[in-house]
């Protein structure tokens, strides 16, 4: 990822708790860490990359209700849509991303129907942004992003890509309709009134808050579990912990950043709560993700390794090619060795 200072343009903070003193807890994670001070605007995974998130559905029916905590974008919002999850909590270390999760719950929360959700996020102008910001209660800090210009442009450019942006629009197969048994079939909640009018409602009840942390940053994890904790709607326990592929040590958590995240992730979570982890492998179309889970009943904290964690079957060799950014090695990897994935609603 490319890194550089910049200032974070919405400072709006969701909070799972009314109280004046928390809200201002949760502001604070927005500023960057003094331990980990370099703040990200990459966009790397500003656009979703796994195509077939349906595939953790039988996975996440296993869920409770409480805190769905992940990183990314469209990651967190498709799956606090098809679990259990009550509350959707998204971390990350870019602001891009949190900016993209911020609009788009303010477009989620003032849309009154999907059909409308659609065009706001799609084709509406900055002046339909406006309008629709109206149908949020007057002191709502949502409609302020929603009456920032700067912010619709940003919009226009990076998610519907106008203007000739040359990156990848990898957002042009979530924003089609799927086909049956295609890309996001059964998971996309702009085609799915189900979906959609679950994060509607979260949306509108502050049920869905974004913040800029960086998972190795352990006061600002512990901060967080906190105000999980403390929240003010029961059940307010952790649900899910998704940490996409965070958890290669190559790229992102070392083995003794992950088993620390777990462990201070364990005072929120209870016997039922789910870890969700994603893994990248060669299908026979190409590359692919299998999602897997384990519950916080099953963990040992003496255990930091992943494979020891998700017994994974993949050998060492291809986790020694996963270098930063070598989606190439990954691969060239995954053909050269045999890799005895389960199946994706395997336990």
């Amino acid at each position: 990822m490319g890194a550089s200072r910049i200032r974070l343009i919405s400072a709006l903070t969701l909070s799972l708790t009314a109280s004046a003193a928390q809200a201002q807890l949760l502001r604070q994670r927005d500023l960057p860490d003094p331990k980990f001070p370099v703040v990200l605007e990459s966009g790397i995974f500003l656009e979703p990359n796994e195509f077939r998130p349906q595939d953790a559905i039988p996975l996440l029916r296993e869920s409770t209700a409480g805190a769905y905590v992940t990183v990314g974008t469209e990651r967190g919002f498709v799956s606090a849509a098809i679990s259990n999850a009550t509350h959707l909590i998204s971390v990350d270390m870019d602001v891009s991303v949190i900016r993209f999760n911020r609009l788009n719950t303010a477009l989620l929360a003032a849309a009154p129907n999907r059909e409308a959700y659609v065009h706001l996020r799609l084709t509406s102008s900055f002046e339909e942004w406006k309008k629709a910001s109206t149908n949020l209660a007057s002191n709502d800090p949502m409609r302020e992003l929603l009456t920032n210009q700067s912010l619709w442009h940003w919009w226009n450019e990076r998610v519907r890509h106008v203007n000739g942006s040359n990156l990848k629009n990898e957002f042009g197969d979530f924003h089609a309709q799927p086909k049956p048994g295609g890309k996001y079939d059964g998971a996309n909640y702009l085609w799915d009134d189900k979906l959609f009018n679950k994060l509607h409602k979260m949306a509108l009840r502050h049920k869905i808050e974004s913040h800029l942390i960086d998972l190795r940053a352990n006061p600002r994890l512990e901060e967080l579990v906190k105000a999980i904790n403390q929240g003010t709607d029961a059940p307010t326990q952790l649900s899910v912990l998704d940490i996409s592929n965070a958890w290669n040590p190559r790229d992102f958590l070392s083995p003794a950043q992950l088993a620390d995240m777990l462990r201070v992730f364990s005072h929120a979570a209870n016997p039922r709560s789910l870890l969700l982890a994603t893994r990248l492998y060669n299908g026979s179309k190409g590359p692919e993700w299998s999602y897997v889970t384990k519950r916080f009943s099953e963990f040992d904290p003496s255990k930091a390794n992943v494979d020891d964690w998700f017994n994974f079957s993949s050998p060492a060799a291809f986790i020694k090619y996963c270098g930063r950014g070598l989606l190439n090695r990954v691969l060239k990897a995954a053909q050269k060795t045999t890799l005895k994935l389960p199946a994706p609603d395997q336990k």
